[in-house]
């Protein structure tokens, strides 16, 4: 839009942190998909989906989203670098949380359904984007 970022965004955007260990653990804590979110979380949960033959749905009012974004920009956009996981309902979250000082926040759940990535909730005049087609030409 022509203006700046301010700094927390811009370090976000800049400076990603790649969240290797973080998906390790939870890879061994019993995490049963996940990708990052960096073509945009709809559009991520749209490739999970697909991949594992199952219906996500999210909620998008449990998306978190930092100060001065708006909530369509924040299920829309891409270069987030975060993880998107499916896991059982035990995950220990907390043990997480303390580990790697990130929180772990519920957005949705797979659901019955034709594969694919469903929102449901107060922004659903969200467009879900294809994403970026990494094997195309």
């Amino acid at each position: 839009a022509g203006g700046e970022p301010d700094a927390a965004h811009r370090a976000r955007f800049a400076h990603p942190v790649p969240r290797m260990a973080e998906a390790g653990w939870l890879a061994g804590a019993g995490a049963t998909a996940g990708i990052d979110i960096s073509d945009g979380l709809l559009a991520d949960a749209g490739h999970l989906a697909a991949a594992s033959g199952a219906r996500i749905a999210i909620d998008a009012a449990a998306v978190p989203v930092m100060a001065d974004v708006a909530r369509e920009a924040a299920l829309a956009s891409g270069e987030e670098y975060e993880l998107l996981v499916t896991a059982p309902a035990g995950l220990d979250v907390g043990e997480f949380a303390t580990r790697f000082a990130v929180a772990i926040t519920r957005i949705g759940e797979v659901v019955a359904g034709v594969p694919g990535a469903a929102l449901r909730g107060e922004a659903t005049s969200v467009a879900i984007a294809p994403g970026h087609d990494h094997f195309s030409s």
